[in-house]
């Protein structure tokens, strides 16, 4: 009883491991699928726009609130380079391009200057990027 017991436990874990691993695989070829589509649209855009879209598409936006110093120190890193890219377009195209890429609860959350921008922990606004 007890060795039939034991068997079918491990036919529950292999089967939910092969679960996961499908749908790994599955949520994997989505992903592919997704970035294939948009690679044509980001090959037509300029490539200080380009470069951008990129910057934001592998940005970590929760990196401010990990206990690795590490994950912090290369978050606000990558989140100076998404700054100057900005910086380098202008604002209209800046814009635009942040109101589609960026993730919702990043899109309105902007100060009305820099001075603005707190670093304490009841406010992650980032900083006014448009102005």
């Amino acid at each position: 009883m007890l060795s039939r017991m034991r068997r079918n436990a491990k036919l529950a874990q292999r089967r939910y491991a092969e679960l996961a691993q499908r749908r790994y695989a599955e949520k994997e070829a989505e992903r592919q699928a997704a970035q294939a589509a948009f690679e044509p649209e980001l090959a037509a855009m300029p490539p200080a726009e380009a470069e951008l879209v990129r910057l934001m598409k592998s940005h970590d936006w929760w990196y401010d609130y990990s206990d690795d110093g590490r994950v912090s120190r290369n978050g606000r890193d990558h989140w100076e380079k998404i700054r100057a890219a900005i910086a380098s377009l202008p604002k209209d195209a800046a814009s635009r391009l942040w109101s589609r890429f960026a993730p919702p609860q990043f899109r309105d959350a902007q100060p009305a200057s820099p001075c603005q921008e707190k670093r304490s922990p009841g406010n992650r606004q980032r900083p006014a990027l448009f102005l």
